[in-house]
């Protein structure tokens, strides 16, 4: 519906600054420039004196998040991803472009879309791959990376939940099913702090106190 939020320094306060006389004169005041893209038609951006890459973009950046207004609008924009693979480092230009789609789209969208440009631009195909290659590449890598790195945390959090449950029967024997469980679903920095107290504490009680 375009742009709703302030468009100057001041209206970004409240109160606005002007109506403290004290703190007016120190607060800078300015107008902000806005782009209000969702009011530029397809002729506006056509016709601005930029590359063909540029345009794209604001495009892209207009209709990227509306799916119907994306596809619609793709019959008028779809050539110019052609136009843009044959400047240099098009292909690198292009695959930008379609990573953006890739990431703001859910999946059914984008196949629709990959579909609708290349009908009109066959020649974005091998851009399309690039992309789609690349994404794949990322989630395989970042699905990795998380699984290591949360399979480490929790075999260390687990490991200390064990300790600490025997040091515990050690010490007072015999632990209700309550102490387990309160020790089970403690977080980190609680367990570590139990730990601690085991080695020292005559009670419990004195192992569960309230953290400082």
């Amino acid at each position: 519906g375009g742009w709703t939020a302030p468009r100057s320094f001041h209206d970004l306060f409240a109160p606005a600054p002007a109506t403290i006389p004290e703190l007016a004169s120190f607060v800078p005041s300015f107008d902000l420039l806005i782009e209000d893209l969702a009011h530029v038609t397809n002729e506006d951006l056509k016709a601005r004196a930029l590359a063909t890459f540029p345009k794209l973009a604001l495009w892209l950046l207009r209709d990227g998040r509306n799916r119907e207004q994306l596809l619609r609008n793709l019959v008028v924009w779809g050539q110019a991803f052609a136009e843009a693979l044959h400047t240099p480092r098009g292909l690198e230009s292009v695959s930008v472009l379609l990573r953006y789609v890739a990431l703001i789209t859910n999946d059914l969208h984008l196949a629709e879309f990959r579909v609708k440009i290349l009908e009109a631009a066959p020649e974005v195909e091998q851009a399309a791959m690039t992309i789609a290659e690349q994404l794949i590449a990322e989630g395989r890598a970042k699905g990795r990376v998380e699984g290591r790195v949360e399979g480490r945390v929790e075999g260390r959090v687990e490991g200390r939940v064990e300790t600490l449950t025997r040091q515990l029967e050690c010490k007072f024997g015999a632990l209700d099913p309550a102490i387990l469980t309160r020790v089970a679903t403690a977080d980190a920095a609680e367990v570590d702090v139990w730990l601690e107290r085991v080695l020292f504490a005559a009670t419990l009680d004195d192992v569960f106190a309230p953290l400082q």
